[in-house]
């Protein structure tokens, strides 16, 4: 993807991943780089926010933050949440108003306190769908802004893994609003696209530490940004976490591979993942008891019930076994 860049002002920021094939603004220019709060607030609506879809995200595990290992935290937020998680008391750092695009978004809250950090690979976030990542930085860090002790403008810029190959991100016109005590502060939106490809063969995104280089706003030196994840609305019905071949929203065995979907019972449970074969709602002593003497059956070369047959192979093996005895132990909470 070719990427070109202007000069934008960009600090403190929000991650924001959103499939490929959307509409988005064009190219940054000259006139369009920077945010006007008085529109944008008037344009948006003052609560935008799709939980359910949210959580279906979440439930699904189309991402997971694998570092930092702690402090971090996935949630479903909507104007006037908090987007750290160490500034929960304080009547700042909220989102005041979130497009109608961003609904239904994940987002990874992050922390105020690391606002110095500046390593290359600070926040790694392991996608299992294809999406868009947005990166949003505040509007002033290339404005040169005026130190308050100095009186002299800084040389801010963005960092190097938003600007530079390979990681580079590309400007947009779209902004979001948030409720901090400088309000002249907006966060201006960089994208830049991701195919993971599938459940089984994800990819990692790495974000390079929040500090902006040469920034400093009233003597302060650090910086922050915060993440949220959007996916598109069919995403979850062509998910196959299996692998199977069948997309979870139609698989029988959402957790076992079972492309031919066999079951014996029909009660919606495919025989991979069901071993409650007398279909009173739990798997126990009866069920082994069923599974013993179907086995007996087998070994002497005799007729079975197809039901005990959890790999579909035609014959009952020490396989079938096992999945036996680990959904009774399941069940029993051994």
């Amino acid at each position: 993807m070719t990427v070109k860049f202007g000069i934008c002002r960009a600090l403190l920021g929000a991650l924001i991943l959103w499939l490929p094939g959307c509409v988005y603004g064009a190219s940054l220019g000259e006139d369009a780089r920077y945010c006007n709060a008085e529109r944008l607030r008037a344009s948006c609506p003052r609560q935008v926010c799709d939980r359910d879809r949210c959580e279906q995200y979440r439930e699904k595990g189309l991402l997971r933050v694998s570092k930092p290992s702690a402090g971090y935290e996935t949630a479903c937020l909507c104007s006037g949440d908090y987007y750290y998680t160490d500034r929960y008391w304080r009547p700042m750092h909220r989102l005041s108003c979130v497009p109608d695009f961003l609904a239904g978004a994940v987002w990874v809250r992050t922390m105020n306190s690391d606002d110095r950090e500046n390593g290359r690979e600070h926040l790694q976030i392991e996608l299992r769908a294809p999406a868009r990542v947005f990166v949003a930085y505040d509007s002033r860090v290339v404005d040169a802004v005026m130190d308050s002790k100095s009186g002299e403008k800084s040389e801010a810029s963005l960092p190097a893994w938003l600007t530079e190959s390979p990681g580079e991100f590309e400007p947009t016109e779209k902004c979001l609003d948030i409720d901090d005590p400088d309000e002249s502060q907006e966060l201006i939106l960089y994208q830049k696209d991701y195919d993971a490809g599938s459940l089984q063969a994800g990819e990692t995104v790495v974000l390079g530490g929040n500090r902006a280089r040469g920034f400093k706003y009233k003597g302060e030196r650090g910086s922050n940004y915060v993440v949220a994840v959007v996916f598109d609305r069919d995403v979850v019905s062509t998910l196959d976490a299996d692998g199977d071949g069948v997309p979870d929203s139609l698989d029988n065995c959402v957790a076992i591979a079972n492309r031919t979907q066999a079951d014996c019972d029909g009660n919606g449970y495919g025989n991979a993942c069901d071993a409650d074969y007398n279909d009173d709602g739990r798997v126990d002593i009866g069920d082994f008891a069923f599974f013993s003497i179907q086995l007996a059956r087998s070994e002497s070369g005799r007729a079975f019930d197809s039901c005990v047959d959890s790999n579909g192979d035609g014959k009952l093996t020490d396989d079938d076994l096992r999945f036996m005895m680990e959904a009774l132990a399941d069940e029993s909470g051994g």
